[in-house]
C-alpha cells in the first residue's frame, strides 16, 4: 500500500511538473509573439534597414558583423545567404544556403538567430565557422564525425513552435525574450525615418518644408474692360465707359461697348462708345451696323 502511494505521488509530481512546464512554455510563446509583432511594427514605422541593423548589431559579437548583417537581411527576405569566416591561421571558409522557411518577419529573424546561437553555445562553440553557423540554421554536423543535428530553420519549416525548438536544444526562451525586449526598447528610441518633402499649409497658400511659399494664381480676367448687361426693357447696366440706349434688351461686351438684340437693341464693342438705334441690329466695334429682319438701322461710333 505504501509502495503504491509513493508511485502515485511520483506520477502526480511528474504530471504536475509537465503541466507547469507546458504552461510556462505557452506563456513564453505568447510573450515572444508579442515582442516579435512589436519588432515588425518598428520595421514599418522606422524602416526595414533600421530594424535589420539593430538585429545584426545584437549578434555581431558572436557571428561577426558581416555575417550578422547577411543573416538578418537574408532571413528576412528568404534569399540566398553567404557567410565567410577567417580562422586563426588566416584560412577563410565560406558557406552558402537558402532559408527553408522562405521570408520571415523581423521578430522571427531575431528569434532564429538567438536560438541558433544558443545551440552552438550549448555545444561549446563560441567562435563558429561559416559551416557551423549554416549547420545551426539548416542542420548537419557541427564537428567532423559528430552527430547530425537539426537546424533552427529546418525545425521551424516543419511546423515546430519556438518553445518546442528551444526544448529540443535543451535551452529556454527566457534569454531570447530578454534580448528582444532590449532590442525593441532600443528601436523605440530610434528617430523615425522620413522620406520625401514635408508640406504644410497656412491659409490658402501652401508652403514647403524649405520655407518657400507657392503663390496662388490670380483669377483670369477677360476683355479690355469691364462688362455689364442691358436688362429686359432696354435699361442698361453698363460698366467701363459704355452707354447704350434703345428699346428691349442688349449685352455690353468685354471691351466696354454694348451689344444689343431685339427691337431697338443696340450694341457697341468700342471702348467708351455711345450708340443708339431702332429695330433689330448689332453695332460692331468699328461702328458699322449689322441688322436683320424688319426695318431697322443701327449706327455707332467706335471709341478708341
Amino acid at each position: 500500500m505504501k509502495t503504491n502511494l509513493v508511485g502515485i505521488m511520483a506520477v502526480l509530481t511528474l504530471v504536475l511538473g509537465t503541466t507547469a512546464s507546458l504552461a510556462q512554455a505557452a506563456t513564453e510563446d505568447a510573450t515572444l509573439t508579442t515582442q516579435a509583432a512589436q519588432m515588425d511594427r518598428y520595421a514599418t514605422a522606422k524602416g526595414q534597414t533600421t530594424v535589420s541593423s539593430r538585429t545584426a548589431a545584437d549578434f555581431s559579437k558572436f557571428y561577426g558583423q558581416t555575417n550578422s548583417q547577411a543573416l538578418a537581411e537574408g532571413l528576412r527576405s528568404g534569399s540566398e545567404i553567404t557567410l565567410a569566416t577567417t580562422a586563426a591561421d588566416g584560412t577563410t571558409s565560406t558557406a552558402t544556403f537558402t532559408p527553408p522557411t522562405g521570408s520571415m518577419g523581423n521578430g522571427n529573424v531575431y528569434i532564429s538567430m538567438a536560438l541558433a546561437q544558443q545551440q552552438l553555445t550549448a555545444a561549446g562553440i563560441t567562435d563558429p565557422t561559416a559551416q557551423q553557423i549554416e549547420t545551426a540554421m539548416v542542420g548537419g554536423t557541427l564537428t567532423p564525425g559528430g552527430e547530425p543535428v537539426e537546424g533552427v530553420l529546418e525545425m521551424r519549416a516543419n511546423g515546430m513552435g519556438w518553445g518546442q525548438i528551444a526544448q529540443a536544444y535543451g535551452t529556454k526562451l527566457g534569454p531570447v525574450i530578454s534580448g528582444m525586449k532590449a532590442a525593441n526598447t532600443a528601436l523605440s528610441r530610434t528617430s523615425t525615418l522620413k522620406t520625401g518633402t514635408a508640406t504644410t499649409t497656412t491659409g490658402s497658400t501652401p508652403a514647403t518644408a524649405a520655407g518657400k511659399a507657392t503663390a496662388a494664381k490670380p483669377k483670369a480676367t477677360t476683355g479690355a474692360g469691364k462688362s455689364g448687361i442691358v436688362t429686359g426693357a432696354g435699361g442698361a447696366n453698363v460698366v467701363g465707359g459704355a452707354k447704350a440706349s434703345g428699346g428691349k434688351s442688349g449685352i455690353v461686351t468685354g471691351a466696354g461697348g454694348a451689344a444689343g438684340t431685339g427691337a431697338g437693341g443696340v450694341s457697341s464693342a468700342g471702348g467708351g462708345a455711345k450708340s443708339q438705334g431702332q429695330g433689330t441690329g448689332i453695332v460692331t466695334g468699328g461702328g458699322a451696323a449689322s441688322g436683320s429682319g424688319g426695318q431697322g438701322k443701327g449706327y455707332g461710333k467706335g471709341g478708341k
